[in-house]
């Protein structure tokens, strides 16, 4: 009987501790979108003066701000995206950062924007 409810106890503090050590970042909630993001950088505020990427999910949709990264995928301006990203939530997001981390899984095209005269 001791022996029984000691392995018991050791199995839950094994499992107590094994959930302290997961990270606030780790989040099961994946989602996969696939967006267009736009040929130049734009102006805009976020805690300091920045610029950011234009993107939309749709080509009728109108752009957006993005203010984050997206892992993996290095902007070059002058072209035209579309890209197949991971969104990750984020479980505990610091006060100043994003609710969710992007993260590139595949370059769907890269298209040059004719430069305007």
């Amino acid at each position: 009987m001791k022996t029984a409810l000691r392995s018991l106890l050791a199995l839950l503090a094994f499992c107590v501790t094994l959930g302290a050590c997961s990270s606030p970042f780790e989040s099961t909630d994946v989602d996969i979108v696939t967006l267009e993001i736009d040929s130049q950088l734009v102006p805009c505020m976020a805690m300091i003066p920045t610029t950011c990427m234009r993107v939309r999910e749709d080509p009728s949709d109108s752009w957006g701000l993005f203010y984050r990264e997206i892992e993996g995928f290095t902007y070059e301006p002058g072209f035209i995206y579309k890209v197949q990203v991971e969104v990750r939530e984020i479980k505990n997001p610091p006060a100043d950062g994003s609710s969710a981390a992007y993260r590139l899984l595949r370059l769907i095209e890269k298209r040059p924007v004719a430069a305007s005269l």
